[in-house]
């Protein structure tokens, strides 16, 4: 069995970027703070989706938005390789780069596999919450 590094370092890959925003189910109600909260939150994922997609939609990624279940997200995708998707990422501006690793991990689907990435310097390595 070909480990993630491999089946991504071989042949096209669908990356994605997922922005997502959970939102609590709060039966109790919430509050004006709540609220405002949570919409600062959306506002920035939203926000940062839409500086990615300026960078990145020219080498062929793509956007949509998702409000399912209990999440908000604005997903970025590209089905390339994995060193064109590491080449779109390290060459965003550090400070847009550094926003993006707060919303690991990067996810790569390769036919019926899936796998939890973070980028490295010199290519993508499993993504583990402790790495963060």
């Amino acid at each position: 069995m070909a480990t993630p590094r491999q089946r991504h370092d071989s042949g096209s890959t669908e990356f994605q970027i997922v922005l997502l925003v959970p939102v609590d189910d709060d039966e109790r109600g919430v509050s004006s703070e709540d609220l405002d909260q949570l919409g600062h939150r959306v506002a920035a994922a939203l926000e940062l989706g839409a500086e990615l997609l300026k960078v990145l939609e020219p080498h062929g990624w793509r956007a949509r938005l998702s409000a399912e279940g209990a999440a908000i997200s604005t997903w970025l995708e590209r089905t390339a390789s994995a060193e064109a998707v590491h080449t779109d990422l390290r060459g965003l501006p550090t400070a847009m780069y550094a926003r993006l690793m707060e919303y690991l991990p990067i996810l790569a689907r390769h036919e019926s596999d899936l796998d939890e990435l973070r980028p490295t310097e010199d290519g993508f390595q499993p993504y583990e919450l402790e790495a963060h």
